[in-house]
């Protein structure tokens, strides 16, 4: 495998096939496993940005292969890999020890630069450089295509110095951890799109196309992703991308928006070479006007697949009768959380019942494909009691609303 840069992802924990851990229902409603093959959108993007500026970039999902194939080793793995750089993400917590550990196996095999990035990276880049010195460097932010840019120019052109890139953190000559401000935070991220198209050329022309894999069950159960939104609006108080953090970690103090036509380029360019389900990350009600002129473009091209919307809030009628022409099969998702609005309140999300069942009434006659529901416990207020009346509620609303038993679907 030869590379500039080698993307990798490292399952949760490194030597999970020989201990045996007991998880918990830690990711019982996402696509991936508990060791979380699933890597983050980013390395999509910085394949697309970076690749269309030069540099070859492959990526490698260690988790999803040691997943699909007990006997694969990774060591022999690392071993052929001829890269001039390693990029790593730690980007959800859960990933400390397996990011880690495959970074200290690469060090040992190969003294190339390796670079951590996301958000968990961002918010304790400085304990990282300081304490594990398999990690040369760490790009923090929430948007890093273009200081990782800078950084490879510096690395492998010679161009440009450490101290020029923006978001960066590294250790100087001296072992000292050094920081470059978060500086870098685009309010349009256009730029930043995923092109498929691009991402699919590229997994051909790398003869290694299972390394590139999202997640293990993606060939059984495929879905693809499109970002809307940098950032968000609510503080919701588990939520480690919320308003607060976002400002206070990573710099941003408002949205970061795609435009219309980027967005729907993207979900298009996916399309386009993979008919499967595509979830649409971010509330589009945040700017109805971007979404119409999105679900415009994706019209009058002849988008075809379902398509998944998310809501922080329930959306208006309005809103809804702009999304339904998205596509034949339209499906919505919302976490309410729990029925008890004095919990949901205090957990960050400030609506009554009466809007989520005016929402789930609208959806019905609107003819929606389906709607998600999503609860939680251990919120703000929550008991066992009124935990277990969550599900009572569920069954009266679907009773009382027309058109409920239909379309509704509830997790937690």
């Amino acid at each position: 495998m030869k590379a500039d840069l080698l993307l990798v992802h490292a399952p949760s924990l490194y030597d999970f096939r020989e201990k045996g851990v007991h998880h918990g229902p830690i990711s019982d409603l996402i696509p991936s496993t508990p060791v979380f093959e699933l890597y983050p959108a980013g390395f999509l993007s910085l394949l697309t940005y970076l690749g269309k500026r030069g540099y070859k970039v492959r990526i490698l999902n260690l988790a999803t292969r040691m997943l699909l194939d007990p006997s694969f080793d990774i060591v022999r793995e690392i071993k052929r890999i001829d890269t001039l750089v390693f990029g790593f993400d730690l980007h959800w917590m859960v990933h400390v020890q397996g990011a880690l550990e495959v970074a200290r196996i690469v060090k040992e095999i190969w003294d190339k630069p390796i670079i951590f990035g996301g958000f968990t990276s961002t918010i304790f880049a400085h304990e990282i450089l300081k304490n594990y010195k398999q990690v040369d460097y760490v790009l923090r932010g929430d948007t890093t295509e273009e200081p990782f840019k800078e950084l490879l120019d510096c690395l492998i052109e010679g161009k440009g110095d450490l101290e020029s890139v923006p978001n960066l953190a590294w250790r100087d000559d001296g072992g000292a951890v050094r920081t470059n401000g978060i500086t870098f935070v685009p309010e349009e991220i256009g730029d930043y799109a995923i092109d498929y198209g691009f991402v699919a050329k590229e997994v051909v022309r790398s003869m290694r196309p299972r390394g590139f894999l999202p997640f293990a069950k993606f060939f059984g159960d495929p879905i693809g992703m499109a970002l809307a939104y940098k950032g968000c609006i609510f503080n919701c108080v588990t939520c480690g991308g919320s308003c607060h953090t976002f400002k206070n970690s990573f710099n941003r103090s408002g949205l970061g928006y795609k435009p219309p036509d980027k967005l729907a380029e993207e979900i298009l360019s996916l399309n386009q070479y993979m008919k499967i389900p595509i979830f649409l990350v971010g509330d589009l009600q945040l700017n109805l006007k971007h979404a119409r002129a999105m679900v415009k473009e994706l019209k009058e091209n002849k988008f075809d697949a379902p398509i998944f919307f998310e809501f922080f809030t329930p959306p208006n009628r309005e809103t809804l009768n702009v999304l339904r022409g998205a596509s034949d099969d339209v499906l919505l998702h919302i976490s309410p959380e729990t029925h008890s609005e004095r919990s949901r309140t205090a957990f960050g999300r400030p609506y009554q019942n009466s809007e989520l069942e005016r929402f789930i009434g609208n959806a019905a006659e609107l003819d929606f494909e389906r709607v998600d529901l999503y609860f939680m416990v251990g919120l703000p207020y929550q008991t066992y009691e009124n935990t277990v009346e969550t599900h009572k509620y569920l069954k009266s609303i679907t009773n009382k609303i027309p058109g409920a038993k239909k379309i509704l679907d509830y997790f937690g």
